[in-house]
């Protein structure tokens, strides 16, 4: 058994306090590649640490991935602990998501912890 991991393509729009996202990628699910398609929905709060060079922003989000390969299956997770840095500088977004999932797929179902890390461009 080996870690997942999952890398691809994220695209987002903002719509202020609320963004939503979808991303295309691999993934790599317990050894067992698959393509996924992931959909994604986050609240960020109105209240930002500031500190002059960037600010971050605490959030709550879920999303929902359909996995399909050897092995053909559905996460939804939830990100209790979410955090975006706006730079001030550069229209960059950095992310952290960290929250617990349930993956169901053709061979069990199971309880997982899920991390994100990320760069956003945003136009």
């Amino acid at each position: 058994m080996s870690s997942p991991f999952a890398i691809g393509i994220t695209g987002e729009y903002d719509f202020g306090a609320a963004t939503a996202s979808v991303a295309i990628g691999f993934d790599n699910l317990y050894g067992t590649g698959a393509f996924m398609f992931r959909m994604a929905g986050q609240y960020d709060f109105d209240a930002p640490f500031d500190n002059g060079t960037f600010s971050v922003y605490p959030s709550a989000g879920g999303h929902i991935d359909i996995l399909a390969g050897s092995l053909f299956g559905f996460r939804f997770g939830a990100h209790i602990a979410l955090s975006s840095y706006f730079f001030r500088q550069l229209p960059l977004k950095l992310y952290i998501e960290v929250g617990p999932s349930i993956t169901s797929t053709a061979l069990a179902t199971f309880f997982d912890i899920t991390a994100s890390m990320g760069a956003v461009y945003k136009l």
